[in-house]
């Protein structure tokens, strides 16, 4: 796949969103937990009672909230979602401890059922809704390809939030966290938009930029027998420790069974990718097509006779949204021309661009 040799962005942006970033979860995971809905039970009508707590407890209008003590006490981080409740349809609880984990919706419907899934999966310090807000995946997979659109969201908030990979290099909460299970929970949202609408279990795909695309390739290992097909753009970095090291991806231990061979996958990455490098990504192609028993090919892009490519598009006028540089895009900008060259195409006007 060509791609455009990706601009680097400032370490302060990088430095400053780290700086912001605080561990925690979203509200939505907060008021949504098992803890959350059984202080609900015992916390009915202690909402005005917020603010009687220690000496503001002898307070006349707060002698009627003796009954709300344990409430003020081990549920009072809970009260709040009380005053206004959360929409908690999309959530369901998962991991050790068991934890809110939801998603949203893109699309809910298809012109011609069963219909595809698409699971489309945030990178690091992102979210399901800045996903949705940057892939335009809701027109691409469900308008124009007939696809139950469905954004998960990891864990933890700002540089926190994440996806734990067994075996890789994790990164924000999923550092220290050993009771998530992402593979579990994306399992169990598939089985919930099963049951909500007609998918075709021969095409579920999962799709993911940064610690998202590491999570898709992590599915079509781990849940070989529900993935149809994989995309990772920028996904890494697959390492031992740090930032450097061997890929851990040859440890992995994937259940293929039936479907060895049969569960395509696309590596996108930029060569000047300032957090996941470059470096990483050709040995992890290498290892999946191994695993797959596909064989490498040279495809030259046919040019037309004016000498552009008619099989190339260039994505550019627009900026990563997490710090992996820029003028790299999933949809919604314009595109450039290509010329060919060595009958490989390659953007016009660009002196460097990778293949994977």
């Amino acid at each position: 796949m060509i791609m455009p040799r990706l601009t680097r962005l400032g370490a302060g942006l990088l430095l400053a969103s780290l700086l912001h970033g605080t561990a925690g979860q979203t509200r939505r995971q907060t008021c949504c937990s098992e803890d959350a809905i059984t202080c609900a039970v015992t916390c009915t009508g202690c909402t005005p009672c917020l603010g009687c707590i220690g000496l503001q407890a002898l307070l006349p209008w707060c002698w009627g909230c003796a009954f709300c003590t344990p409430c003020l006490t081990t549920c009072a981080q809970y009260l709040d979602c009380y005053v206004t409740p959360p929409d908690c349809t999309n959530t369901i609880l998962w991991g050790t401890p068991p934890r809110a984990r939801s998603w949203i919706m893109g699309t809910e419907a298809c012109s011609a059922p069963p219909c595809a899934l698409m699971l489309v999966m945030h990178g690091w310090t992102m979210t399901d809704d800045s996903m949705r807000d940057g892939t335009d995946m809701d027109n691409l997979a469900g308008a124009q390809r007939n696809a139950i659109v469905v954004y998960p969201d990891g864990v933890g908030v700002g540089a926190f939030s994440c996806w734990s990979i067994p075996g890789m290099v994790n990164l924000g909460q999923c550092l220290f966290d050993a009771g998530i299970d992402d593979v579990g929970f994306i399992n169990a949202l598939i089985d919930q938009m099963f049951s909500r609408f007609s998918i075709d279990p021969s095409r579920i795909y999962a799709v993911g930029f940064s610690n998202g695309g590491m999570m898709a390739l992590s599915l079509a290992c781990r849940l070989s027998h529900r993935i149809a097909a994989v995309g990772s753009v920028a996904g890494g970095p697959m390492v031992t420790a740090g930032f450097f090291g061997s890929l851990t991806v040859s440890s992995w231990a994937c259940p293929w069974d039936t479907r060895r061979g049969s569960i395509p996958v696309m590596l996108i990455h930029g060569t000047s990718d300032p957090l996941a490098a470059y470096e990483n990504a050709p040995g992890t192609a290498s290892w999946f097509a191994t695993q797959q028993g596909f064989v490498q090919v040279d495809y030259a892009y046919p040019c037309d006779g004016s000498g552009n490519s008619s099989e190339c598009y260039y994505e550019s006028a627009c900026t990563s949204p997490d710090g992996h540089g820029g003028e790299d895009c999933w949809a919604g900008s314009s595109t450039e021309p290509c010329t060919c060259s060595l009958g490989k195409a390659s953007p016009t006007g660009l002196t460097s661009h990778h293949e994977v």
